[in-house]
């Protein structure tokens, strides 16, 4: 089966990529040190068709599985001749704290040669190029201590970084940053899109997202629900009709804009203007009194227990208007 590397439209949290790793490896029977391999792979080949010119390579490496495909990675560089410094971030000493996959990923790059260090605040980043696998999805709290550190040094450098799955430092169901966090060139996620990373602030550290399903089959993506549906180019295509070339905005209808109060009638003002201009066809701004501009059809007159407007295009607005989604348009 060969690997879908087009982002797919769903989306998902932290626990339901969860539950798509756990059925690749317990309903379809695949081992999970094989899926941290292809995904070591996948990074890699990621690495040499956006780089091809690094030489030397530092990488990150937390202790759970984003520390394992950190250390798949920096075993095959080994392999293609390319030099590789690894710091390993967690207590001391580093490979007690390992276990499954990771620590399989562990043994594998040490056998091939591949040497690693503890990080220390003094140690510079060699590399060509930076690969973050310090934390993964199951963040919950701020990042503290000598990851911290690490990171803010990190973001000070002027090399490519590429992040493992999701930044260090990322809400995988929130895009909120966790104190502090990778500014990423380039992020490989697998199996699953997490949503943190297309919302709030993880567009801005997410740099340019990839995806590798790692070959899992089809069937898995079934059994568990999606959270969210990612909107593409050709979904909102589908929602607008067809124009004529020879269309103008009279043809689009009408726009009312009801905003602003006493004194505040910018929004209202830009907002009505702006769009007419645009889209459809003009006199329907109105607002709230004393924010008459120019530009203003009518103003509201204020009634007490609302707005009303004179203009051809006018809604009659009470207090539980937004409430009841009633309306009155004249």
């Amino acid at each position: 089966m060969m690997s879908r590397t087009t982002l797919p439209a769903t989306v998902y949290t932290a626990e339901q990529t969860r539950a798509l790793d756990h059925l690749a490896t317990q309903a379809f029977a695949i081992p999970g040190f094989r899926l941290m391999q292809r995904a070591g792979h996948a990074l890699f080949a990621l690495i040499q068709r956006r780089w091809p010119e690094s030489r030397s390579i530092t990488l990150l490496c937390g202790s759970g599985n984003n520390g394992g495909d950190g250390f798949i990675v920096a075993g095959l560089a080994q392999q293609q001749g390319i030099q590789v410094q690894v710091l390993t971030f967690g207590h001391h000493p580093f490979e007690e704290q390992l276990a499954g996959e990771a620590l399989d990923a562990f043994r594998w790059a040490e056998s091939l040669g591949v040497q690693w260090q503890a990080w220390q605040p003094y140690i510079e980043f060699q590399g060509d190029l930076i690969v973050d696998a310090i934390l993964g999805t199951g963040l919950k709290g701020d990042v503290r201590g000598s990851v911290r550190e690490a990171i803010s040094k990190l973001n000070q450098q002027n090399k490519p970084v590429v992040s493992v799955d999701i930044p260090s430092g990322l809400c995988s169901d929130t895009g909120t940053v966790l104190g502090v966090c990778v500014r990423a060139q380039a992020t490989l996620t697998f199996i699953g899109v997490k949503q943190g990373l297309l919302t709030h602030q993880g567009v801005d550290y997410v740099g340019e997202l990839y995806f590798d399903n790692l070959r899992v089959p089809d069937e898995l993506y079934e059994r568990v629900p999606v959270s969210v549906f990612r909107t593409e180019h050709q979904d909102l295509l589908e929602l607008l009709p067809a124009r004529q070339r020879s269309a103008h905005k009279g043809n689009f209808g009408h726009l009312l804009v009801i905003g602003g109060c006493r004194g505040d009638g910018g929004c209202g003002h830009y907002g009505g203007t702006e769009r007419c201009k645009k889209w459809c066809g003009p006199d329907l701004a109105s607002n709230a009194p004393g924010t008459c501009l120019g530009s203003l059809n009518t103003p509201a007159r204020d009634y007490g227990k609302g707005c009303y407007s004179e203009s051809r295009f006018a809604a009659d607005v009470s207090p539980s208007f937004c409430d009841s989604g009633r309306s009155r348009f004249r």
